[in-house]
């Protein structure tokens, strides 16, 4: 598999992880980038997965929303409909898992 590949993959995770964060906090992509300190348009390259992000940017999104950075990234179960990712997981009335059960506990943070 090319690096660009990977690549295309870890946006995609990411971007996935992303908009069910702002949708479960009930968030604008406007409300998500002022929390976390970052302009519109950077948060609405991120969430279509065209732009890379830096771990430090990661550990503010896992520390803002309370959520492992590793579940941000990580390819287990964000794709929870087994097609792929290929129909958005957008419909509406449409009903998605929350793998965020409870704030991580200090020094949850995995290193990455």
């Amino acid at each position: 598999m090319s690096k660009a590949v990977d690549d295309e993959k870890l946006h995609q995770r990411l971007s996935k992880a992303l908009i069910r964060i702002r949708d479960e906090h009930g968030l604008l992509n406007k409300e998500m980038a002022e929390r976390l300190q970052v302009t519109e348009g950077y948060m609405s390259q991120v969430l279509r997965g065209r732009r890379d992000v830096r771990l430090s940017m990661l550990n503010r999104i896992s520390k803002e929303f309370g959520v492992d950075a590793s579940e941000l990234i990580g390819d287990d179960d964000l794709d929870d409909d087994g097609d792929g990712g290929k129909s958005g997981g957008d419909e509406p009335g449409r009903k998605r898992r929350s793998k965020i059960a409870e704030p991580p506990h200090e020094g949850a943070i995995p290193a990455l």
